[in-house]
């Protein structure tokens, strides 16, 4: 999956790292986040890197944003999905969705504007909901009795109580 920066015949070594989200333990944690990049790339050549978010849980969690912070030396060429920027230089992807176990990956390629450093941090946001259903009904009761007009001083009163629900 990583994507590794080539230009003129050279090829660097992908690196990565991930972020637990959002307790910092992959065991405990709704998301994982990572990144996946060239180690080392040439000044003003394009290459790649990848954000990949990864739902941990079983289940569906909603509202999946990621953003990624642009330093000045570094230019965009493009973005997939595209993003929408964020504040302090920041990207922004509003991913939707994620299923339990689901990942959705997002794809830059750009260039360093010089020799240096690019240095960047991605982080991400989401929401979980607890949903209940409650049946709704509308009863139609009706109580249907039968006893006799009349009975004698000491006869049994024969008396019939029909409940229905129409």
């Amino acid at each position: 999956l990583a994507l590794n920066g080539t230009s003129a015949g050279y090829m660097a070594a992908t690196s990565g790292n991930g972020l637990a989200i959002p307790t910092g333990d992959k065991a405990t944690s709704v998301l994982w986040l990572e990144k996946i990049y060239p180690a080392e790339v040439i000044a003003g050549q394009t290459f790649n890197y990848d954000i990949k978010v990864t739902n941990l849980t079983r289940q569906f969690v909603d509202n999946v944003t990621v953003y990624d912070t642009l330093p000045a030396n570094f230019r965009i060429a493009s973005a997939t999905p595209q993003g929408q920027p964020g504040p302090n230089s920041s990207m922004v992807w509003a991913l939707g969705g994620l299923n339990g176990g689901e990942s959705k990956l997002i794809h830059l390629t750009g260039s360093a504007a010089g020799v240096g450093q690019i240095a960047s941090c991605a982080s991400a946001t989401f929401t979980t909901a607890l949903c209940s259903t409650i049946n709704v009904v509308q009863p139609a009761l009706k109580l249907a009795k039968t006893a006799p007009a009349e009975v004698g001083f000491c006869d049994p009163i024969p008396v019939r109580l029909v409940v229905s629900n129409n």
